[in-house]
């Protein structure tokens, strides 16, 4: 199941534009939608990834048309990032997205899915704490 589900998370998806976006690259473009004013550092805290790594993605997406780059009124040295047209339209099909999933969860599980979740993640912690021991 697992294998199944990793599969499709790292096929690349249009979200509703004319260009295929890894899980990385959609999981930026949604981070920048949702803040406003980031600048490379920030976004790479707000990623928990270095300066380095956001810079890289910051250039794909922005040969892609998904971003841009504005001078900040703050600062010569910083750049503002900023979606696109095509950026704000994948943004909002990412988030259509996960609004249909997490709908989809809550009929099938309906009442059931808060404690559902509460169990798998206790599953998920305990299969981490074996995980950590056996690298030990």
């Amino acid at each position: 199941m697992v294998n199944r589900v990793h599969a499709i998370d790292q096929k690349p998806q249009n979200f509703g534009t004319d260009v295929l976006l890894h899980r990385a690259e959609i999981h930026t473009i949604e981070v920048i939608g949702k803040h406003r004013d980031l600048t490379t550092m920030s976004l790479a805290h707000l990623q928990n990834v270095t300066k380095g790594a956001a810079s890289q993605m910051i250039s794909k997406l922005v040969k892609k048309g998904m971003l841009e780059r504005l001078p900040s009124p703050h600062s010569k040295k910083e750049w503002l990032l900023a979606l696109t047209e095509k950026g704000k339209v994948a943004f909002e099909h990412h988030e259509a997205f996960h609004d249909s999933m997490n709908q989809q969860f809550q009929q099938h599980f309906g009442e059931g899915l808060v404690p559902f979740l509460t169990d798998l993640n206790q599953v998920i912690d305990q299969v981490e704490s074996l995980i950590d021991h056996l690298e030990k």
